[in-house]
C-alpha cells in the first residue's frame, strides 16, 4: 500500500508506529555570526521557524528542533565544521542524546544515556566547502572523531532499492529493549547511523533524494515493521521542499 509523503504521520499512526522529524540546521543558522555583512536577514523570523511553528500549532507530529541546544553548545567548542556544511562528531553527538532522549520517554527500557566515545583527532581533512572551492588538499581542518563503544553490528537492510538515488544500510544489537527503527535521513544523518546503531536492537537507515517529501518509502517500512520511524530533515532541503509545494500550489 502506497502512502503519499504528506499523510505519512497519519499511515503510521493507523499501523501503531511512532514519528519522529529531526531537524538538522544549516551552518549559518547556527553561526550567523561569520555571515558576511552585506547578506542581510530581511526578516528574524526565518521559513524554518514558520514550518516548525505551523507543525507544532497544526499537529501532534513529534519534532526535535535542535536549534537552541546546538547554539548553546557552541560556547563549549565547535559543533560544525569549519570546511564543510555539516555539523561535526560533536553536533552529532548533541543530536543523538536528544532522540535517544525521546525514544527513553517512549520505550524506557532504551538507555537514557548513551556510552560515552572514544575521542580521536584526524588532521589534515576537509570537507564540501573546499570541494565547492576548488580547494581540495590546500585547506583543511582537525576532525574530532567520536567513536562509541561498538556492540552492533552490520545487518542485511534486505532488497536493493530500485532508485539508484536510495541507499539502505542495517544494524543490530541484542538489547533489552527490542526497539526496532527505520531513519529515513540526508547526508546529515550519515554521521547518527553508528551512535544510533547503539541504541536499537534494529535500525534501518534509507538516505535518497533531496526532496525529502520522496524519501519515504512505504514499502520498507511495511517490511520491517519497526516501532518507530524517523524522518531527519536538513532545514535548507525542508525549506526547498516547502517553497516548491507552494509555487505548485499557486495559480498562475
Amino acid at each position: 500500500m502506497a502512502a503519499a509523503p504528506g499523510a505519512a504521520p497519519g499511515w503510521l499512526a493507523e499501523r501503531g508506529i511512532r514519528f519522529l522529524v529531526v531537524i538538522a540546521p544549516n551552518k549559518e543558522t547556527i553561526y550567523p555570526e561569520y555571515m558576511p555583512a552585506r547578506l542581510n536577514r530581511l526578516r528574524e523570523t526565518t521559513r524554518l521557524d514558520q514550518i516548525v511553528s505551523h507543525m507544532r500549532a497544526r499537529s501532534n507530529l513529534a519534532i526535535i528542533d535542535p536549534r537552541a541546544a546546538l547554539r548553546s553548545a557552541k560556547a563549549g567548542g565547535t559543533v560544525y565544521f569549519r570546511t564543510d556544511t555539516h555539523w561535526n562528531d560533536a553536533g552529532a553527538w548533541l543530536l543523538h542524546r536528544e532522540i535517544v532522549a525521546r525514544l527513553h520517554a517512549w520505550y524506557p527500557d532504551v538507555e537514557a544515556r548513551p556510552a560515552v566515545p572514544i575521542v580521536r583527532v584526524s588532521r589534515g581533512w576537509s570537507g564540501d566547502l573546499t570541494t565547492k572551492l576548488g580547494l581540495e588538499g590546500r585547506i583543511g581542518e582537525d576532525r574530532l572523531l567520536l567513536e562509541p563503544p561498538r556492540m552492533s553490528r552490520a545487518a542485511d537492510p534486505g532488497p536493493r532499492p530500485l532508485d539508484p538515488q536510495r541507499r539502505l544500510s542495517a544494524a543490530e544489537r541484542s538489547i533489552a529493549s527490542r526497539l526496532r527503527v527505520v531513519m529515513f535521513h540526508d547526508s546529515f544523518g550519515v554521521s547518527l547511523q553508528p551512535l544510533l546503531s547503539e541504541s536499537c536492537s534494529r535500525i534501518v537507515f534509507s538516505s535518497g533524494p533531496t526532496n525529502w517529501r520522496l524519501n519515504f518509502d512505504p514499502a520498507l517500512v511495511e517490511r520491517e515493521q519497526p516501532a518507530v520511524v524517523i524522518q531527519e530533515i536538513g532545514e535548507r532541503f525542508a525549506v526547498a521542499s516547502a517553497a516548491l509545494r507552494a509555487d505548485a500550489s499557486t495559480p498562475p
